[in-house]
C-alpha cells in the first residue's frame, strides 16, 4: 500500500514535469548514499539518548523510538523502496539508481531493527512519549 503511495503520484505526472537528476549524478550520488546512509540506517533503531539524557532528564541508556515507531520506519522504508522499484519498471530507469539507494538503507534498517527486536521489550528503556495525556495512555 505505501509502494502504491509513494509512486503513483510520481507515475501519472506527465514526463516533463519530473525532475530527476541525469544517471551519472545518480550514480555519484550512489557513494555518499552508502558512506552516511547504510551507517546511519544501522544506528537508528538503536539511538540512545547519551549526553542530553541530562537535559531531558532520562538515564543516558535511554533508548529514543519505541518499537512500534521502528517498526513503521522500517514498513515505509520498504514501501517506498518497492515503490521505486515500481517507477524503474513503469516510468524511467533512473529510478533504479534511487531504489538500489533506498534498499541499501531499508536492508541495513531492518537487520538492526531485528537485532534491537531479539532481546525481550520489558529489557529496554525508552523515552515516554512526548503526547498529551489522553493520546498517550491509548499507545
Amino acid at each position: 500500500m505505501l509502494a502504491i503511495i509513494f509512486c503513483a503520484p510520481i507515475a501519472l505526472t506527465p514526463a516533463y514535469a519530473r525532475q530527476l537528476p541525469s544517471a551519472d549524478v545518480l550514480s555519484w550520488l550512489l557513494v555518499p548514499a552508502l558512506l552516511l546512509g547504510v551507517p546511519f540506517s544501522a544506528w537508528l533503531p538503536h539511538a540512545r539518548a547519551g549526553t542530553m539524557g541530562d537535559q531531558w532528564r532520562v538515564p543516558s541508556h535511554t533508548l529514543l523510538m519505541p518499537r512500534w515507531l521502528v517498526c513503521l520506519i522500517g514498513t515505509q522504508m520498504i514501501g517506498i523502496s518497492l515503490g521505486a522499484f515500481a517507477l524503474c519498471v513503469v516510468t524511467d530507469i533512473r529510478y533504479g539508481l534511487l531504489c538500489v539507494m533506498h534498499s541499501l538503507g531499508t536492508i541495513t534498517f531492518i537487520v538492526s531493527a531485528n537485532r534491537r527486536f531479539a532481546r525481550h521489550p520489558k529489557s529496554e528503556f525508552v523515552m515516554r512519549s512526548p503526547f498529551p495525556f489522553p493520546l498517550r495512555k491509548r499507545m
